[in-house]
């Protein structure tokens, strides 16, 4: 055991060396190597050569022991330090064929080494107690034993929530430049003449004003309202009520009329007719020689007998463009009729015993 200065050896002028005994030490450090080559050598016994090989608890329990007691700097600094392979973001897959996954700082190549098998995993799930907490970097080729800090991290991120619990998501606001006024101006030159003497350009502004209203181009006051010089005779402002009612109806524009709508197919359309809607021959040579307007209807009645038969329709690109023509061209009116009962335009007759 070390020994240590008496208070009365510390207060005596003569200066006295002071000798530690590290013998006890050294003992206990030859036991530990002497017990981790015994490890080593039944590793080797077994078969296991892979570097990643199962590490005793005590060494385990050190490693997360002096992670938990780094700071922050310290901690986030040594896992910077921690990245070995200088590849960069690239698929590791490009180095399947190598014996090496990328290179070091120095330049060097970083052997790929043989990772656990399903064995090693099955005794470490066993024998390890941070076996479960234990990530494999696969970039760096190394197994890193996760904190329970950093386990906090892990659950936190998976419930959605911020890595540390003492994170404010809106934190009040500071006003860090402004906060503070200065009571004095930042300058101590003199105040300019300009600041005390009546401006030439406002004044140069107000004559012009001035003289716009003397003749009359400037005018103060409301304006006065315009009325309209055109109106409609025969259009819908007779039978407003209002002139606000007359500004919608022209601001809303011509009332929309729809397009005429086709007409619906018939039984002589179909591809299987019943047989008397089809020609017979003189009915068919009648349509022929008949003019295509002067046709009752424009196509000829024929059975196919089955659906997948029926071939495409001709006419169906020219039916279509004289009907887009037909929307296109012909104006739409509507024409108002009057619902009026014929009885009432007879004229009453007096009844004959009154005359």
């Amino acid at each position: 055991m070390p020994r240590l200065p008496t208070p009365e050896e510390e207060g005596d002028e003569s200066e006295e060396e002071v000798f530690i005994d590290t013998s006890d030490d050294e003992e206990e450090e030859e036991e530990n190597d002497q017990s981790s080559s015994d490890e080593e050598s039944s590793g080797e016994e077994n078969g296991n050569n892979s570097k990643t090989s199962l590490r005793s608890k005590s060494e385990i329990q050190t490693e997360v022991t002096s992670k938990d007691h780094l700071s922050d700097q310290e901690y986030y600094s040594s896992d910077d330090d921690r990245e070995r392979n200088t590849v960069g973001n690239v698929p590791l897959k490009w180095y399947d064929d190598f014996e090496h996954i990328g290179y070091d700082l120095s330049g060097k190549q970083i052997v790929r080494t043989k990772g656990m098998d399903e064995v090693d995993k099955l005794i470490a799930s066993k024998d390890d107690p941070y076996y479960r907490r234990t990530v494999y970097d696969e970039k760096n080729d190394e197994s890193t034993v996760l904190t329970d800090h950093e386990l906090v991290m892990v659950k936190r991120i998976l419930e959605s929530k911020f890595p540390e619990a003492g994170m404010d998501a809106e934190p009040d606001y500071v006003d860090y430049y402004t906060r503070e006024k200065f009571e004095t101006g930042l300058s101590r030159a003199p105040e300019p003449k300009r600041r005390f003497v009546p401006s030439k350009w406002e004044r140069m502004k107000v004559l012009r004003i001035v003289r716009g209203i003397r003749e009359g181009y400037i005018k103060i006051g409301k304006p006065p309202e315009k009325k309209e010089r055109f109106y409609l005779i025969w259009g819908e402002d007779d039978l407003a009520d209002d002139s606000e009612t007359i500004e919608k109806r022209k601001r809303r524009g011509p009332k929309h009329i729809p397009a005429p709508k086709t007409t619906l197919p018939g039984h002589a359309e179909s591809y299987h007719p019943p047989p008397e809607y089809l020609f017979t021959k003189e009915e068919e040579k009648e349509w022929e020689d008949a003019d295509p307007e002067d046709r009752k209807i424009k196509f000829k009645p024929n059975d196919f007998g089955k659906l997948r038969k029926v071939p495409g329709y001709k006419e169906f690109i020219k039916e279509s463009f004289e009907r887009c023509l037909d929307l296109y061209l012909c104006a739409r009116v509507e024409k108002q009729r009057l619902n009026i009962d014929p009885e009432s335009l007879v004229p009453k007759l007096p009844q004959p015993h009154e005359l």
